[in-house]
């Protein structure tokens, strides 16, 4: 439904700004994105990071549904924020799960996967901070700023 438009329009709005910022970057060589530990990338086709996923996304489901159950709207919002700090996939697909099956409103999902959406985001910066630069962290946080500002409208609007 409609409250899939917060997560699509920070998304467009990421990939907007990863392009520009894609362009500022080859138009300017001069700077450099110190990081202090190396990345190590592995295929997102292996069973075990599918596994893990799936455990989240039941895991997340449960504590919707739990949260829900015993807290109302509250322990569903914990719930997203508990998530948020882990993976916004899982809190998005569960909440949108619990509408289909009729046990969340869709102003509950909407809410808690807006929170799942700026949790994370936070969390992200934390990550770019504790293994990036100085500089790095400063664009990384001023890209995640606009992009949950966009989140924020949307959210405002629908």
């Amino acid at each position: 439904g409609i409250f899939l438009l917060v997560p699509l329009a920070m998304g467009l709005s990421s990939l907007i700004l990863a392009y520009w910022s894609f362009w500022e970057f080859s138009r300017n060589k001069k700077e450099e994105l110190n990081v202090k530990h190396d990345m190590v990338v592995s295929s997102p086709f292996e069973i075990y990071p599918a596994m893990k996923f799936g455990l989240i996304f039941v895991i997340v489901l449960f504590a919707i549904t739990f949260g829900k159950e015993y807290l109302g709207a509250a322990g569903v919002y914990g719930a997203a924020f508990l998530s948020g700090l882990v993976d916004v996939d899982a809190v998005v697909l569960s909440s949108m799960e619990a509408v289909k099956q009729g046990e969340l409103s869709a102003d509950i999902a909407k809410t808690a996967i807006f929170i799942g959406l700026l949790v994370n985001s936070v969390v992200k910066v934390f990550y770019v901070a504790l293994l990036g630069s100085r500089g790095l962290t400063k664009k990384i946080l001023a890209g995640i700023i606009v992009v949950s500002l966009v989140g924020v409208m949307t959210f405002s609007f629908i």
